[in-house]
């Protein structure tokens, strides 16, 4: 069984600087943005993103930039995260009501210091949640929600008899207070019992009262992350053990989750879903690099050749370069040096091939958009990245920048501390 570490938790300021200063959050953004463009209507579905960030953590070629071997479950924007989750639809209700809510304060007659009050903090958490997720946080959801109510927009209600609405409000209350006590028992239990103890007797009564706990919609994710850690990644009742795992890994991708499904998928023969799972847990987790290699490498399935192959290689990279190096590695093997090799790809970056000057295009983005204008399909663009690739390389390859915002860049250069983050700006990593 693979466990993970807890570090130490930074502070917000922490977080804004770690990885120089918010790059990790363009990153987000950017993949945020990629979700948002593949499920454009209704998105991905909420809690979709953590297993999407991971996904395009490879997709996108950002292994290696800045990892910091976390889940990112949010992307650190509160518009971006509705885009990618719920889509426009999602975010247009949600955009729909707060104006509702709030633009009635800009009343003329709602001109006090009551109401500059509510607005102001309404727009302190907003303006906080471009940059973070206080929303999803219950204290500062519950100081949202009373600021809502404090809203003077127009109210509705429903024509009911005063005893039924009385039956209503106390019937709501019995069935808040009885989920509540469930809730913090099911909370205490789960807590407590998320690490297996040394008594295997008492082990599978927990892991039958934790399966009784996960009956409980409300609670069918967070029990089923804490039933999983009872169960032993082997080849009895395999196909119920990869569903499980699967399921979990689509809501939660953490890095245990992710090997032990690499490992049951190639226990199930499907070596080429195995070896994309360690991938990914490679260049989302690098840091765990030689946790994975130490996993794969005590088991003796011949199965695991292959995942050990892929790990051991990763361990290596490590070795030599640190975590990024193994990200790198990974990112490198599979082959993925940009985006999906789309067509639509292909025409966007042969278009902004079209309208940058060579003088300002590296050799490393001209023969990135050669290769994907003729794997996406549109060869005409050829032609346009041919002549710039050949003038690059009459410059060199020293271009300590790159006006061409290419999602994988790979100018790494002396002159770029920042390893192509910027996309082409001339940030102060690079340039001062």
């Amino acid at each position: 069984m693979f466990w993970l570490p807890l570090g130490a938790i930074g502070s917000g300021v922490d977080r804004m600087l770690a990885g120089g200063f918010g790059a990790r959050r363009w990153v987000e953004w950017q993949k945020a943005w990629q979700v948002f463009q593949d499920h454009p209507l209704f998105g991905v579905g909420l809690g979709g993103y953590a297993a999407q960030s991971v996904r395009l953590e490879v997709a996108m070629g950002f292994a290696g930039q800045w990892s910091e071997s976390w889940l990112f479950t949010h992307s650190h924007n509160l518009i971006l995260q509705l885009l990618a989750e719920t889509g426009l639809l999602g975010t247009a209700v949600v955009v729909i009501g707060l104006c509702w809510a709030f633009l009635p304060f800009f009343r003329k007659e709602q001109a006090t210091a009551h109401s500059l009050l509510v607005v102001l903090l309404a727009m302190v958490l907003l303006l906080h949640s471009m940059v973070e997720y206080p929303l999803w946080y219950m204290s500062f959801l519950g100081l949202f929600a009373v600021l809502l109510g404090l809203s003077p927009a127009r109210r509705y209600t429903l024509a009911i008899r005063p005893s039924m609405r009385n039956v209503l409000m106390w019937g709501f209350c019995a069935l808040l207070l009885w989920q509540s006590v469930a809730g913090l028992q099911a909370y205490g239990k789960l807590v407590r019992w998320i690490v297996p103890g040394p008594n295997a007797q008492l082990n599978v009564m927990r892991a039958e009262e934790i399966w009784h706990i996960a009956r409980n919609p409300l609670w069918t994710y967070e029990a089923d992350m804490v039933l999983a850690n009872y169960l032993i990644v082997d080849k009895r009742q395999l196909k119920e053990k990869r569903a499980l795992f699967e399921r979990l890994t689509a809501y939660r991708p953490h890095a245990g989750m992710l090997i032990n499904v690499a490992i049951l998928r190639a226990l199930d023969g499907d070596r080429v879903a195995a070896e994309q799972a360690l991938r990914f847990a490679i260049a989302a987790y690098p840091a765990y690099t030689p946790g994975f290699a130490a996993e794969l490498m005590s088991r003796r399935d011949p199965e695991l050749l292959p995942l050990q192959a892929i790990a051991n290689a990763a361990l290596q990279a490590s070795r030599n370069g640190g975590a990024a190096s193994a990200a790198s590695s990974v990112l490198a093997a599979s082959g993925a040096e940009a985006p999906d090799l789309t067509a639509k790809a292909a025409v966007r970056y042969a278009s902004a091939f079209a309208e940058t000057r060579i003088d300002d295009v590296c050799f490393s983005c001209a023969a990135k958009v050669g290769r994907i204008a003729a794997g996406g399909g549109d060869r005409a663009a050829l032609p346009v990245a041919i002549p710039l690739l050949a003038a690059a390389s009459v410059v060199g390859k020293s271009r300590p920048w790159c006006s061409l915002r290419w999602p994988a860049c790979a100018c790494r250069t002396a002159a770029c501390h920042c390893r192509g983050w910027c996309r082409g700006w001339r940030c102060w990593h690079c340039c001062g």
